[in-house]
Parts: C-alpha cells; sequence; structure tokens
C-alpha cells in the first residue's frame, strides 16, 4: 500500500465513524452503482476503472448487505417507510459480466438490483458510444485532429455531438465497431435479458439508447434518447420508468437544464454519479460508483467525504462570484 493509499484509508476509517457520518447514513438512502464485473476486463475498463473482480464484488456486496438495509427500485414509488441504513444496489450500462457474474451473486441471496442499459448496443451489439469516442481519442489522429477542429475539448466523449460523429464518418468513413467491441468487451444481448423477465428482483432502466453526454446533446436529442430507450426496454415487464445520466457527474454529465428536460418526460426519478448520501424522497438521486480498490470500504467512505467538501467549496466559490 503507497502512502496515498494509506492517508485515504487512514481519513476513510476515521469518517466511518464519525457521528455525523453514521447519522448521516443511518437516515438515509445510499445507492451504490457497479459496471463491469471480470476477473477478465477489457482494455476500455481498465482504461477508465470500470471493472471488479468477482472476489472483490463480492467483498464489497458482503459490506453492504452487513452494514445497510438493501431495498427494492420499487420502494422508492409505493411510500415504503424504510428502515435504518438503507441501500440500493444499481449497474451501469450492460457489460456481460454484470450479468454474468454479478447477477446470481445477488440472485442467491435474494438481493434487488436495477440495471440502467443503453439498448442500442445489446440490440444491435455495436459498441456504446463513449468506448467508440475513447478508443477513436487513444487511437486514431484523424479524429482527435476532427474534433479539435471542431473546438470540442477533451475528453472528446462528453463533449461530442451526433451531428460532429456524423460528419467525421462521412469524410474519414465508417467506424469498424468490430475492433472497438474487442477493445470495449462483451455487452449482454436482448435473450440474456429476457432471462431475468420472471425475476422480480431485477429491473431495468432508461440509460440513453446510447451512451451520449447528456450536455453535448440539444433538447430534442435529449428526449430522442430517452423515448428510443424507453421503447426498447418497454418490451421487457420489469422496465422501471427510472433514468440515469451517462457518465452521471454534475456539471460534467448534467445540469439543471438537462434535469429540467427529462422532468418533461414520464421518468419518475432521476440518478447520478455523485457519492452522497440521499434523501429518500428526492426525484434526483446521488450514487456512489464503485471501483477495484473499494474492497476496503475505507475508500468509499474517503471518496464520499472528498466529494461533500469539493462541492461545498465550489458553492462557496460561486457564491462569492456572485456577491
Amino acid at each position: 500500500m503507497n502512502i496515498k493509499s494509506n492517508i485515504k484509508n487512514i481519513i476513510g476509517f476515521g469518517i466511518l465513524n464519525l457521528p455525523l457520518f453514521k447519522c448521516l447514513v443511518k437516515n438515509g438512502l445510499t445507492i451504490f452503482v457497479f459496471h463491469e464485473i471480470s476477473d477478465k476486463p477489457s482494455e476500455f475498463c481498465k482504461d477508465n476503472d470500470l471493472a471488479i473482480s468477482i472476489k472483490s464484488y463480492i467483498a464489497i456486496i458482503n459490506w453492504i448487505q452487513s452494514n445497510y438495509e438493501i431495498i427494492s427500485p420499487e420502494d422508492l414509488l409505493c411510500g415504503t417507510v424504510f428502515n435504518e441504513r438503507s441501500a440500493l444496489i444499481t449497474f451501469d450500462d450492460g457489460f456481460y459480466g454484470s450479468f454474468k457474474n454479478g447477477l446470481p451473486i445477488l440472485k442467491e441471496r435474494g438481493i434487488p438490483s436495477l440495471f440502467f442499459l443503453n439498448m442500442r448496443p445489446i440490440i444491435k451489439g455495436a459498441p456504446i458510444l463513449s468506448a467508440v469516442a475513447i478508443y477513436l481519442e487513444k487511437y486514431d489522429r484523424n479524429f482527435v485532429q476532427f474534433c479539435q477542429k471542431n473546438n470540442l475539448k477533451s475528453p472528446f466523449y462528453l463533449t461530442l455531438t451526433p451531428s460532429i460523429y456524423s460528419s467525421f464518418q462521412i469524410k474519414y468513413g465508417k467506424i469498424d465497431e468490430s475492433v472497438i467491441n474487442s477493445y470495449q468487451g462483451k455487452f449482454a444481448n436482448p435473450n440474456l435479458l429476457k432471462l431475468q423477465q420472471g425475476n422480480d428482483l431485477v429491473f431495468f432502466a432508461n440509460h440513453f439508447y446510447d451512451h451520449w453526454n447528456a450536455l453535448a446533446l440539444s433538447k430534442i436529442e435529449i428526449e430522442e434518447q430517452y423515448y428510443a430507450n424507453k421503447k426498447e426496454l418497454c418490451e421487457y415487464k420489469n422496465f422501471i420508468d427510472f433514468f440515469a445520466f451517462t457518465n452521471g457527474e454534475p456539471e460534467k454529465a448534467y445540469g439543471n437544464s438537462e434535469i429540467n428536460i427529462l422532468k418533461g418526460t414520464s421518468v419518475e426519478k432521476i440518478f447520478s454519479a455523485f457519492p452522497a448520501v440521499n434523501n429518500k424522497s428526492n426525484f434526483v438521486l446521488n450514487r456512489v460508483s464503485l471501483i477495484q480498490e473499494d474492497e476496503n470500504f475505507n475508500y468509499v467512505s474517503y471518496k464520499m467525504f472528498r466529494r461533500f467538501i469539493g462541492s461545498k467549496l465550489h458553492s462557496a466559490k460561486l457564491f462569492f462570484k456572485l456577491c
């Protein structure tokens, strides 16, 4: 363990035992989000810290199960009175390992789960947009130059628009998606989703039709992505009309304008990827994104504390600017 890890471990341990932190967790809802569960993660998952080994995943689930009352997504809608220290388990995107390796462990323990899915990659076997953009930024000089000429900021997966991507393909030809699929790693398919339809512990929800970043999209494009995905998800009886922003971080992935656009749809809850405990009645719910090192849960509490302090400092800066 290096010095930085030691510091995070010590601070996180202290935070876990603070009365204030315990009170927040006791009276709130903590939502956890996983991506890929695999002992052989893809290059894309390694590059973006998206994969957790099966052993570490089991350790994390053990810790959550020992310290929280895990609820069902339906409990957020039906007025259920939560027990103390509530938690919800979610997955993003639709990686094959989350179904093959992650889901069976939850099912055998009777733990509910919520999968936010991008249906275009699942239906068409194509890579998600963010994997395409990250791969091209890493390996294709033409793409980098094209994005720069179009005044996009790096990382391009956050700023790429449908029209600019379409223009790039017109100029340089269609992308070889099979190569990017190999880089990205395997995704679920419709047959795998259909196997879960009879499972009352598994729910599917909306993550846009493809993995576009909401801040880069127009109002019309956001609505198109939401409704196109909902149309496909409605084919599954375990669909619940929740939405999670792709990429998930406030100000990088979405702002108030994007929330208000989605409020104009039929969505019943919106989910982010900001590591904070929730008031259970909130319309926009925070989620704690888990990575490999979070097998040591002190790191999770450190992450939550750091982002809490960072958000307060950011709010203070905005206040003084307005003054």
